[in-house]
C-alpha cells in the first residue's frame, strides 16, 4: 500500500489480502480515506509543518547506496523526463503547500465524491475448494462485480478508456 507512480501519473495504491467479502474490504477504504481527510482538516499548524518538515528531510536525503542513486536517474531517463533535480524542486514546492492547498487537493482528487477521483479496484477472488460451499464462492464474486463492473475483455476495455495527456519532458533534448 502507498503512492504508487505508473506512467507519470501518481496513485494510492492498497493492497488487502482477506477473507471478507470485496464490498466491506471498499467501505474499509473509504472510511480510511474520509478519515484521513477528517485527520488533515483536524491538525494544527504546527502538527502540520512537522509532517512536512518530516517529508521535506525524507526527500532531500541522499542515497546511501551507489545503486539507490543509479536506480533514481534511470528512473528519470526511462520515463523521458531527465529531471536530475527532482527532489530539490519538490521539496522547495512542498515548502509553499498549506493546509488548505491539501485539504483542496483531496476534495477535488482523493474524497469519495472527488470530480476528479479516478478509481480502479481489482479482487482476486480464489475458487480453490476450501470450508466455503460453491454457493458461497459464486455470492463472493457477484458481490465484488456488484461493487463496480466486471471486465472479461481487458482488451475490450482499454479501447474504450480516454487517453492522459503525454508526459513532456522536463530537459528538452533535441
Amino acid at each position: 500500500s502507498g503512492v504508487r507512480k505508473t506512467g507519470g501519473l501518481y496513485g494510492l495504491n492498497f493492497l488487502i489480502q482477506s477473507h471478507k467479502k470485496p464490498r466491506f474490504l471498499e467501505s474499509r477504504i473509504e472510511h480510511f480515506i474520509k478519515e484521513s481527510r477528517d485527520m488533515i482538516k483536524e491538525m494544527n499548524t504546527e502538527e502540520f509543518a512537522r509532517h512536512k518538515q518530516a517529508l521535506s528531510d525524507k526527500r532531500s536525503e541522499k542515497p546511501k547506496k551507489m545503486f539507490t542513486r543509479t536506480d533514481k536517474m534511470w528512473r528519470e531517463i526511462r520515463a523521458h523526463r531527465y529531471n536530475f533535480n527532482r527532489d530539490e524542486i519538490e521539496v522547495t514546492a512542498l515548502s509553499e503547500i498549506t493546509q488548505q492547498d491539501l485539504l483542496d487537493f483531496f476534495d477535488t482528487y482523493v474524497g469519495a465524491s472527488a470530480p476528479q477521483r479516478r478509481k480502479l479496484s481489482t479482487h482476486v477472488i480464489s475458487v480453490v475448494p476450501n470450508e466455503d460451499s460453491e454457493e458461497e464462492v459464486a455470492n463472493d464474486v457477484k458481490d465484488s462485480v456488484d461493487c463496480g463492473h466486471e471486465v472479461s475483455n481487458i482488451h475490450q476495455y482499454k479501447t474504450r478508456l480516454g487517453l492522459h495527456p503525454l508526459v513532456q519532458p522536463f530537459v528538452d533534448l533535441t
